[in-house]
């Protein structure tokens, strides 16, 4: 019997196969559908294109060119859309030229609209060329290629195009209004909208990036080669175009702004309102329009950070933007808005910042200005408070501030420019100390820096505890108080000023044009407060503005002190103009006795004159240094001195000595105690071989170690360094001695000193006494070489030329005594002659008798030795 194999069933196989069947059978059908549809579609396409042309050219009110069409079926499923290449198309205002001309247009129709043989365009691509638009006065538009409908419509009634898309396509435009026209090029990058016509109004929206955009109204730029990227929503109708940019960008370069803002236009109205709520100042030149940005560049140029900014263009555009300035003066150009936090302004090291308010700059009739109501600002340490206004004034600019500022000394030191000197001279201001300020101030301001400027009245200033040090030396003020009384009249209070060689209190005042300083110092050092003066003197600051005005000075103070100069109290009345000041009156009491001057102090030199009456000559002595000499010393003096002439000193000279003077001098009780010079005399006689005129050299030594004066005058003459003294004769107990010559203060000297010969001797001679026959019976003495280094010796040319003058006097007056004998005896003649006249012939003819002088020869010896 046959056996019969098993069968084994599997369940999943069985199931599997029907399933791929029904799935291949589902496919095939899908597959013949398709093809079956599409198959239909590009039945019905067939000649779309002669279609499109046909439908299209009932509705065109100009020419168009169309170079080439063609269908793109695949790349539009299960749409079609139809290409047109090199398409041009005629401007409606100008015959002959294009108002489009583009490399391509793709038109994108929905395939259901074909079954009832409708043409619907979803969508739109245009790539390359340019469009040019255009509107007259008369609002006339090149754009208007197609027809109007029998009703009078726009023609465009109803149209709706879901997608726009712009590729690389240049678009300039001129929009001609009643005023000034409008116009803008650039290039549309890529570019995404949907367009609409609803009403009469023709609706855009979508996002575009543009680049090398250009803006202008009239001969203002307001937007030249920027790059602009945004969210756009565009309204149009006939009069009118509204356009609102979102999140819009625009910059040029590495910079880019964020903005939004709004344009309007419409014929004789141009308006733009444009925002950022992170303007940073950095980008200014790449997104401020040129005409704004050239305005404020010199401020610009200072400022940093970011800041809230809105700009209006021509006026309010609308609800929700800021369309101006609420003021009466703006001429309806451009304004901009600053305002928040973030915004700094540098000056040099020093850095102002933005703390709060709001500041709206713009556009006049004659300029621009700009006016914050209430602003704060972080500077100088402190803050300031107020408002603030600025406005244009040719090449200058005029700022207005009013309110309260409260600072720091030190932030004011290093604002105000004086601290720019080299290390070596600089200040240190400590920031201890307060500055309040409550009031205004005008400033004008050329080339960023203030070249005028005034203080309003009602203004004060108050400022506590200043310190400050400088090599080692303090300055400190305890208060200062001032205030603006008026138009030009102010006052200033200095209570508990200690500088540097000064203790005391100022008060200084203007009105009238003149101002007044009065200071009540309880001590002041010169030569202390000389590194001070070196300071101001040399700022600019000295040389200009109210210091070149006239200043009424009046100085009261206790010990003076200028190096070993003392004076126990000093008062001066004088007048700062021009830069000098001229000394009307000054008295000292010092030196023992009283200064008396009047003089002129200017930056270059310093001149008196007036008397020194009664003074001590040792103190004198000392407190002038020695007249330039160290040799005579005020040990060597007793005395009283009287002097009266011309001193000045001149600033600067190093060459000579720096003091001039010619001064008539006269010495009371004056002693000479000591004096090496005086030893060497006697000393010289002897080396000259003169010793047989002094009986007791010892003696003379000890006359000459303590001599006491006559009362003396003299004239002294300094002049560039130079000492001239005129002939003088100077009496005293040790004996009598005639001076004259002239001294180099530091270097050389030439004097002549002549003694009289009986003061030389002080005893017997080998011949007895001798006694001055008046016949010259003196020693002359040279003095030479320097004080340091003196060189002496006999002077025989003086010696020579006293003689030749004693001799000569005596003979004269041997031939005066002569000659008044012999008048006397003519006189008697003449009137026994008048006696007979009558009876004696005169021949009147015959000269009268004259006088003979008898010539007399002068021996010019040298014998008296």
């Amino acid at each position: 019997m046959e056996e019969t194999p098993p069968t084994i069933l599997m369940k999943g196989s069985a199931e599997l196969n029907p399933v791929r069947r029904r799935v291949a059978r589902c496919g095939l059908m899908l597959g013949i559908l398709f093809l079956a549809f599409s198959a239909w579609v590009v039945w019905q396409a067939r000649g779309l294109e002669a279609r499109v042309v046909e439908v299209m050219r009932p509705l065109l009110a100009a020419d168009v060119a169309i170079g080439e069409v063609s269908l793109s079926f695949w790349s539009a499923w299960p749409d079609v859309e139809v290409v047109l290449d090199d398409v041009r198309i005629e401007d409606a205002l100008q015959r002959g030229q294009d108002f489009l001309s583009l490399d391509q247009i793709g038109f994108r129709m929905a395939c259901l609209p074909l079954l009832e043989n409708r043409l619907e365009v979803i969508a739109l691509r245009m790539q390359g060329g340019k469009v040019s638009l255009k509107r007259t006065k008369s609002g006339e538009e090149n754009w208007r290629f197609w027809r109007r409908s029998d009703t009078g419509d726009d023609g465009l009634e109803g149209l709706k195009v879901e997608g726009i898309e712009v590729r690389d396509v240049e678009v300039v435009g001129e929009w001609n209004g009643t005023d000034e026209g409008v116009a803008w090029s650039g290039r549309v990058v890529a570019s995404n909208l949907t367009l609409r016509s609803e009403d009469g109004v023709l609706l855009a929206k979508g996002d575009v990036q543009t680049s090398g955009v250009d803006l202008r109204t009239g001969n203002d730029q307001w937007f030249e080669d920027r790059v602009l990227r945004c969210d756009l929503d565009l309204r149009a109708t006939d009069e009118r175009v509204d356009l609102v940019v979102v999140d819009g960008h625009i910059g040029r370069g590495d910079w880019d702004v964020e903005l939004a803002g709004v344009l309007s236009s419409a014929p004789g109205d141009f308006r733009i309102a444009l925002s950022s709520d992170q303007f940073a100042i950095g980008a200014a030149e790449a997104s401020l329009p040129p005409e704004v940005y050239r305005v404020l560049k010199p401020t610009l140029s200072r400022l940093g950070g970011a800041v809230q900014v809105e700009l209006s263009l021509g006026g309010p555009v609308g609800r929700g933007h800021w369309g101006g300035p609420d003021v009466s003066d703006w001429d309806g150009g451009w304004a901009l808005r600053l305002g928040g936090k973030g915004m700094t302004w540098t000056e040099g090291p020093n850095q102002a910042r933005w703390i709060k308010g709001v500041v709206e700059v713009f556009s006049t009739p004659t300029g621009w200005k700009a006016h914050g109501p209430s602003v704060g600002v972080g500077v100088a340490g402190g803050e300031f408070q107020g408002e603030v206004h600025m406005k244009e004034d040719g090449d200058a600019l005029r700022v207005e501030v009013d309110g309260r500022g409260v600072f720091r000394p030190n932030g004011i030191w290093a604002w105000s420019g004086l601290s720019s000197v080299d290390s070596g001279r600089e200040w240190a201001v400590f920031d201890e100390g307060k500055v309040d300020v409550r009031g205004g101030v005008n400033l004008l301001i050329r080339d960023g820096k203030a070249v005028k400027w005034n203080v309003v009245p009602g203004t004060s200033a108050t400022l506590s505890r200043l310190s400050a040090v400088k090599a080692g030396k303090a300055v400190f003020l305890e208060t200062v108080e001032g205030k603006v009384v008026d138009d030009g009249q102010w006052n200033v209070q200095l209570g508990g000023v200690r500088l540097p060689g000064v203790v005391g209190r100022a008060q200084a005042s203007w009105a009238n044009g003149v101002g007044r300083v009065n200071f009540d110092l309880d001590q002041l050092d010169v030569d202390t407060l000389l590194f001070l003066a070196d300071d101001v003197t040399g700022s600019s600051g000295m040389r200009g503005g109210a210091f070149e005005e006239p200043w009424r000075l009046e100085l009261n103070c206790g010990p003076v002190s200028h190096g070993p100069l003392m004076f126990e109290r000093l008062s001066m009345v004088g007048t700062w103009t021009g830069g000098a000041l001229n000394v009307e009156a000054l008295e000292a009491v010092g030196l023992d006795g009283r200064v008396e001057a009047t003089g002129r102090v200017d930056m270059t030199a310093a001149s008196f004159d007036g008397r020194l009456v009664d003074a001590d000559f040792a103190q004198v002595l000392e407190g002038t240094s020695g007249l330039g000499q160290d040799i005579l010393l005020a040990r060597h003096v007793r005395g009283r001195v009287w002097a009266e002439g011309e001193v000045s000193h001149v600033f600067g000279r190093t060459e000579f000595v720096p003091w001039d003077a010619d001064v008539q001098v006269r010495l009371e009780k004056a002693e000479l105690i000591g004096f090496e010079l005086l030893q060497e005399i006697p000393d010289v006689l002897e080396s000259e071989r003169k010793y047989r005129l002094i009986a007791d050299a010892q003696d003379l030594r000890r006359r000459l170690n303590r001599v006491r004066f006559e009362p003396l005058d003299a004239r002294v003459q300094l002049e560039r360094g130079l000492i001239n003294l005129d002939p003088v004769e100077i009496g005293s107990d040790a004996l009598d001695v005639g001076v004259k010559g002239w001294y180099r203060m530091g270097g050389p000297m030439d004097f002549t000193l002549d003694f009289a010969l009986r003061d030389l001797k002080s005893g017997e001679g080998e011949f007895g006494t001798i006694e001055e026959d008046g016949l010259g019976h003196r020693f002359f003495l040279a003095m030479r070489g320097t004080l340091e280094e003196p060189e002496f010796g006999y002077d025989r040319n003086a010696h020579q030329s006293h003689r030749k003058e004693e001799r000569q006097g005596a003979w004269d007056r041997l031939r005066g005594a002569l000659q008044g004998e012999l008048n006397r005896r003519g006189e008697n003649s003449n009137e026994l002659r008048a006696i007979s006249l009558d009876s004696i012939e005169v021949d009147t003819a015959s000269p009268p008798a004259q006088n003979i002088d008898i010539p007399v020869v002068v021996d010019e010896d040298d014998d008296d030795f």
